[in-house]
């Protein structure tokens, strides 16, 4: 890729404007991309081979030749930007010198629904983007099938949500926008059990019997599920904990949840 490349001096560039708006609502660009930034997910699209658009950096030097090979392959427009239009443009209050768009693989959800040991996990009304972030890397750790999101759940392209996933939104299939009701349905016509979390719970999960394909559902941080969908799930489960704590971070408790449900897999 040659060294010299163009710059970009103005706020009111189209590209600017794209990467800054879309960080700003939380959600993907006009044109359908994920906006992100940093030498670390940028590493991470590479490893995961996405489809990068376009890139602003303010330092050429972070982009190694391995980097710049690859970019020049997918022709990925690369520009460079003065560090204080950076600062401008970045969701961070000290960018990491890289900005980006990139395109999602596309995901089919009734192909998905269809795995015999499909595991997904529903999201309800989770408000934390930070949270729902760790989620999402704990949901490739533990080889979750995919990560379906109702209407109230923050959006998972919320850029403090990328930036927790650590990369692993490049490669987690995810939904957002969902209706409980059509979730129920369709995971009652695929036979999928439905599993809720609840602090009330009777059965531990270190007895629950968990199989495949399943379906989590995991609430939000302070309110839990809501009572409708605890009656709608064909079982509850609770993470056994000493008294004197009354609950878990919702993405350290999803991780819990997550690995038992896989340890139980492989011991039955």
């Amino acid at each position: 890729m040659a060294e010299e490349f163009e710059e970009i001096k103005s706020r009111h560039n189209a590209l600017v404007k794209e990467i800054r708006a879309a960080l700003r609502r939380g959600e993907l660009s006009e044109r359908g991309l994920l906006p992100f930034e940093g030498p670390l997910l940028l590493q991470e699209a590479f490893k995961s081979r996405a489809a990068v658009d376009s890139l602003l950096v303010h330092d050429t030097s972070l982009l190694d030749p391995g980097l710049r090979r690859w970019l020049m392959e997918q022709r990925t427009r690369v520009y460079r930007v003065s560090p204080d239009l950076m600062t401008a443009i970045a969701d961070t209050e000290t960018p990491a010198g890289i900005l980006g768009l990139v395109q999602l693989p596309q995901w089919n959800l009734e192909s998905l629904l269809s795995e015999k040991k499909g595991l997904f996990l529903v999201l309800v009304q989770l408000q934390d983007p930070g949270n729902l972030g760790t989620i999402i890397r704990s949901a490739e750790a533990f080889g979750v099938t995919a990560i379906l999101a109702t209407r109230e759940t923050v959006s998972p392209f919320n850029p403090k949500a990328v930036r927790a996933s650590a990369g692993s939104i490049f490669r987690v299939p995810i939904f957002q926008g969902l209706q409980e009701t059509d979730l129920l349905g369709a995971f009652k016509v695929h036979r999928i059990d439905t599993v809720a979390t609840s602090l009330q719970a009777r059965q531990s999960i270190e007895t629950h019997p968990f199989h495949p394909p399943l379906a989590l559902f995991i609430g939000r941080e302070a309110a839990g599920l809501p009572e409708g969908t605890l009656a709608a799930c064909q079982s509850q489960v609770r993470i056994p904990m000493n008294e004197s704590v009354q609950s878990l971070n919702v993405a350290i408790a999803t991780g819990i949840l997550l690995y038992e449900i896989r340890r139980h897999e492989k011991t039955n």
